[in-house]
């Protein structure tokens, strides 16, 4: 419920025929899950958060 307003804001900016079960593809998700100074770090919070998200977002058509 909380994500709803958001997700209603991104649906009015997709032209029509795009998005969500439009058959359109080009949306990004940049995740940032390292530094600098530790490369090969543990990813294991970015992917606990994915975990996370993406179904939600599914859920909500983004």
């Amino acid at each position: 419920k909380r994500m709803n307003p958001i997700a209603e804001h991104a649906r009015k900016k997709l032209p029509p025929g795009t998005g969500y079960g439009g058959g359109m593809t080009g949306d990004i998700l940049c995740l940032h899950d390292g530094n600098h100074r530790h490369l090969d770090g543990d990813r294991a919070h970015t992917v606990a958060a994915l975990k996370h998200w993406l179904p939600r977002w599914s859920d909500l058509g983004l």
